[in-house]
């Protein structure tokens, strides 16, 4: 009897690590692997980012996002036949993220197609923004991750309006 015993607690024990190796990875990150935003709809955009480990795979922390978004807009003086570059803050926000917030998704497509887990920001619609970007301008976003520990990541993406 003591032996069916101890084989049925080896059986739960190793359904239960199999159970917690089917999570997300929560290794500590290292930096963000990936900064995405691209237009949605003809009003906002959409935004999300990755963190990787010191191994380079995705993981997960609990943390606080700093988001930054700036327009570049190109002015033409006609008088001196010269064009300047503005960078105008027109978003930024503060997320509070924990590892229960990321997701496993799959992004790209074709022979580009891959598994990641990232945090989903969403769609923000330009009427959140301070400004209305205009639909032949660029941008950048930033995003810089703060882990619970205080240590800071960085990452950024061109984005096109």
């Amino acid at each position: 009897m003591k032996l069916i015993k101890y084989f049925v607690f080896l059986a739960l024990i190793g359904n239960f690590i199999l159970i917690n190796s089917c999570g997300l990875n929560q290794n500590p990150p290292s930096y963000i692997k990936d900064v995405v935003a691209y237009k949605e709809g003809s009003d906002g955009i959409v935004v999300y980012f990755v963190l990787a480990d010191s191994n380079g795979q995705p993981t997960t922390a609990n943390g606080k996002v700093n988001i930054k978004i700036t327009e570049t807009r190109s002015e033409y003086n006609s008088r001196t036949y010269t064009s300047t570059e503005r960078i105008i803050d027109i978003f930024s926000n503060t997320y509070n993220v924990t590892t229960s917030d990321f997701q496993n998704a799959e992004v790209g497509q074709g022979a580009f197609k891959r598994k990641v887990v990232l945090f989903l920001i969403g769609r923000i619609p330009y009427s959140r923004f301070r400004n209305k970007p205009e639909a032949s301008n660029s941008g950048k976003i930033e995003i810089e991750f703060e882990t619970s520990s205080g240590r800071k990541l960085t990452g950024s993406d061109t984005i096109f309006f």
